[in-house]
């Protein structure tokens, strides 16, 4: 990497609790009753949500369980490293990335946040350097992950598969 994307990365950007909680949700302050949280709307089209976990199958089948609102998975562990490459989790090359963030809606403008499951934050940290070095600009890893969010008892759903009504153009230079 050249010197300017190794700062950059250096700046890893993380949000806290308090930061994604306001973007989130209407009634933002802190509240013991989930039930008592209004997503605001519009929030899957101005901030795109990913379950960045490693684990594969098992990973999304916890995905599946719990989730924040709104969040799709990106399968860290099977889609977001060069397929039949001689060494396990090669770095990917465009297209791959390309097609597999297209699938799950993400372009480079967008506002995304990275979380992770309980012990897997390997994924969500691969998930922030790929997508930076491929120009993703405006991508944040949560503070704590699930876990952390849970723990601060805000909301959970069953995660959904996410299908855009249109899969993304995404033209990423390597």
């Amino acid at each position: 990497a050249n010197g300017s994307s190794q700062r950059a990365i250096r700046k890893t950007r993380i949000t806290t609790m308090r930061e994604l909680s306001m973007e989130m949700f209407v009634n933002s302050d802190h509240h013991q009753n989930k039930e008592a949280y209004t997503i605001k709307p519009g929030l899957a089209d101005r901030l795109k949500l990913v379950d960045a976990s490693v684990g594969g199958e098992d990973a999304y089948k916890s995905f599946k369980d719990c989730s924040i609102p709104t969040a799709r998975f990106l399968d860290v562990s099977n889609k977001l490293c060069q397929p039949n490459a001689r060494f396990p989790n090669t770095f990917p090359g465009s297209s791959v990335v390309e097609n597999t963030l297209g699938d799950i809606g993400l372009a480079e403008s967008d506002k995304v946040v990275l979380y992770y499951q309980p012990g897997t934050i390997s994924g969500a940290c691969r998930a922030f350097f790929v997508l930076h070095a491929y120009g993703f600009n405006h991508v944040k890893v949560l503070d704590g992950g699930l876990w952390k969010y849970m723990d601060q008892n805000y909301p959970v759903v069953k995660g959904e598969d996410f299908k855009p009504a249109e899969k993304r153009k995404i033209n990423l230079t390597e």
